[in-house]
């Protein structure tokens, strides 16, 4: 932890490697999203099925995708066989979704709704084994 003092105002700092950073967030969020949609099968496919009729989720779902794909993507552009290339490649991901979605959202409805059920259950379990991943490089190595 860094301290410095500016005109009289103390400002504690500390300093986390980006990549460890990405690795919680993304692994807190991929894990818990991962698990409550498999748990929950029955809602979270009910929820695809409404994203595939709704044009406001589908635009809501690109701006953010395209605003954390950014956000990740501008700060953490490293490239390598492990998890750092995994943070990169899981950004790109989100920017490239984001985009897709905001320019063409009737192609993301029908992809939404050509996934159905066991392309729901095959991504959320991905989810929850990138989460498991990222979490424990993010906080127990």
């Amino acid at each position: 932890m860094n301290v410095a003092s500016k005109n009289n105002i103390i400002c504690l700092v500390v300093v986390m490697d980006i990549s460890i950073f990405f690795a919680r967030v993304l692994g807190i969020f991929l894990l818990v999203g991962g698990v409550a949609a498999l748990i929950n099968k029955d809602i979270y496919a009910k929820a695809v099925k409404e994203y595939a009729r709704s044009f406001i989720l589908v635009l809501f779902d690109a701006s953010f995708g395209l605003l954390f794909g950014a956000i990740i993507i501008a700060l953490h552009t490293k490239w390598a066989p492990n998890y750092i290339g995994l943070i990169t490649f899981l950004g790109w991901i989100m920017l490239i979704e984001g985009v897709f979605a905001m320019l063409f959202p009737k192609n993301m409805q029908g992809l939404a709704k050509a996934a159905g059920k066991g392309g729901f259950v095959f991504f959320s379990f991905i989810m929850l084994l990138l989460g498991a991943y990222l979490s424990y490089v993010g906080f127990l190595l």
